[in-house]
């Protein structure tokens, strides 16, 4: 296992994150078991933190819509007592 854990400390020296995953799923079965459970278990937790990211980002959205919805409820509303006065004004002058 040591040369393997010196690749992957080497590619960890050059900071690409990309490369350095990518080197432990393509080497995931040299590993000994323990540190293939270790593997899994920080792929995991970084797709749950993904998830998360992006639940938080989903909920913010659908608030917004909500809240852009009900504006345009109000302004439909107030559009349609406008229009309903100005018949009532037109009815009433002619």
């Amino acid at each position: 296992m040591q040369p393997l854990y010196e690749k992957f400390v080497a590619i960890m020296g050059e900071g690409d994150e990309a490369k350095a995953k990518e080197f432990l799923t393509s080497h995931f079965n040299e590993f000994p078991k323990k540190v293939r459970e270790e593997i899994m278990l920080g792929f995991f937790e970084e797709a749950l933190q993904d998830r998360a990211k992006d639940d938080s980002a989903l909920a913010e959205f659908e608030s917004q819509s909500v809240k852009a919805a009900q504006t345009l409820e109000r302004t439909k509303s107030a559009l349609e007592k406008g229009a309903k006065l100005a018949d009532l004004k037109g009815d009433i002058k002619g």
